[in-house]
């Protein structure tokens, strides 16, 4: 995960989960000015969040008055924990694959007994 990456779902965690998009662009511009990294520009953050939101880490929540809101879903926060925690995740809710495992499991244990016979 990159460092952009990182620093959107950051915020939007320390936001109570949900947080408004001129919150996220200064936060990520200040981290890389008092590390002195080059400050990225607002079509890099927004493309950050916007692949963010096509691997399911965050939901975009569009209220036209007021601005475009982020919050962070089960797998941003999984993203942002330990090894574990991705792995336990990635495995339980992501789409079929407890049932793409177990088939593998079970297709390595066959061939493992067909050998042994």
């Amino acid at each position: 995960m990159t460092l952009i990456k990182q620093l959107i779902l950051q915020t939007i965690e320390q936001n109570d989960g949900h947080c408004d998009w001129k919150i996220i662009k200064p936060k990520v511009g200040a981290y890389h000015f008092a590390h002195k990294i080059s400050i990225p520009t607002d079509k890099q953050i927004t493309h950050q969040a916007y692949l963010l939101e096509q691997a399911g880490a965050v939901e975009r929540i569009v209220e036209m008055p007021v601005g475009i809101f982020y919050r962070i879903t089960p797998w941003g926060h999984a993203l942002l924990g330990p090894l574990h925690k991705r792995i336990g995740y990635f495995l339980l809710y992501k789409k079929n694959n407890l049932f793409a495992l177990s088939a593998l499991v079970i297709s390595i244990i066959s061939l493992i007994f067909s050998i042994l016979k």
